[in-house]
């Protein structure tokens, strides 16, 4: 090459120059606002199973009330008085455990009732759900596959013919 000319070969430029060094930096700030993201989805996720455990007790601390059910018309007007959101539940008295020849287990997929009479001479059962859900509805393995399933247990006493009797109250719900 003749003297006196320059050649361009090996520059790129201000911006090229600079490239490899803020390559790391751009992997750095991916890395940090990832962590960020990951964790904050974690916290919301702990934050929405926190609300569902307390809509479950404000169920059953409604249902519950002062731990005394008197009867069918009792236990409605409790159910009646609900009004939570946040989970689907399905609520009601048992004597599994109570009874003499009960289980003494529970199993949120075949949840049986008591059954008290009402004051129009039929028998009812004790159970409560949440509402704009089916009066039919069962509980079901299928259903709940990919829910969430919450499953409480509280002691009350049902006074039934002037007789009062130990039970529970249960409490599933799903979200």
């Amino acid at each position: 090459m003749p003297a006196g000319i320059k050649t361009a070969k090996g520059f790129i430029g201000p911006l090229g120059d600079d490239l490899p060094s803020l390559i790391p930096i751009l992997v750095g700030l991916i890395i940090f606002f990832s962590s960020f993201t990951f964790a904050f989805n974690a916290f919301d996720k702990r934050n929405s199973d926190l609300a569902s455990d307390r809509a479950v007790l404000e169920v059953a601390r409604v249902l519950q009330s002062n731990g005394y059910i008197v009867g069918v018309e009792d236990f409605e007007r409790l159910c009646a008085s609900l009004n939570i959101a946040e989970v689907q539940y399905l609520a009601g008295i048992t004597n599994a455990f109570t009874a003499p020849n009960g289980s003494r287990q529970i199993n949120p997929f075949n949840l049986e009732f008591h059954k008290m009479p009402a004051l129009d001479g039929s028998r009812q059962k004790l159970s409560c759900l949440a509402q704009g859900m089916d009066p039919d509805f069962e509980l079901s393995p299928a259903f709940v596959k990919d829910k969430r399933l919450l499953l409480k247990v509280f002691p009350v006493v049902v006074e039934e013919d002037k007789i009062v009797k130990p039970m529970h109250l249960v409490v599933a719900a799903w979200k």
